[in-house]
């Protein structure tokens, strides 16, 4: 289950008020999907907490702005 977390001032804290510290990495290439819970099990048994999804704009829209591909999108 993903944690909660709050903005107070220079921290993100979760439901119990502790600081987090985010500890993560950039997700440019998704593992295959049968294998996804397994890689992020393992992300996370290694004391990452976060992932950043890397998503450009020209894999949603490469016809021009504001024209959507909903196959990319999906």
């Amino acid at each position: 289950m993903p944690m909660r977390l709050q903005a107070e001032g220079r921290w993100f804290k979760d439901e119990t008020g502790r600081a987090v510290i985010l500890r993560g990495l950039d997700l440019r290439a998704a593992p295959p999907y049968e294998d996804a819970d397994q890689h992020f099990h393992h992300l996370k048994r290694r004391g990452l907490n976060l992932l950043r999804l890397a998503v450009t704009w020209n894999a949603l829209a490469p016809e021009a702005p504001g024209i959507y591909d909903q196959a990319a999108i999906d």
